[in-house]
């Protein structure tokens, strides 16, 4: 965040684009943090893919579950097959 100028009440800029990519990082590491349990728990292998701003993870059939971060930075999963594990 920089400011945009030197007086007070100057607006604030944001780089959006900075944000976006460190939250991107953030959750691929908790995805690849995690993944040796969600495969314990759904009893099969799971890959990581990064599809532009989704983070998607793939089992032998294909798409399983889309990733992404709540507000407060935890991770979410959906259920992509309408499951009822999650």
């Amino acid at each position: 965040m920089t400011a945009s100028g030197t007086e007070p009440g100057d607006f604030v800029d944001l780089d959006m684009d900075a944000m976006t990519v460190d939250r991107r990082i953030r959750l691929l590491g908790m995805i690849r943090d995690r993944v040796g349990a969600l495969e314990a728990q759904f009893g099969q292998p799971l890959s990581v893919v990064s599809a532009g701003e989704e983070v998607e993870l793939h089992d032998d059939a294909g798409l399983r579950f889309t990733a992404s971060l709540s507000s407060d930075g935890r991770l979410v999963l959906t259920d992509e097959r309408l499951g009822d594990r999650l």
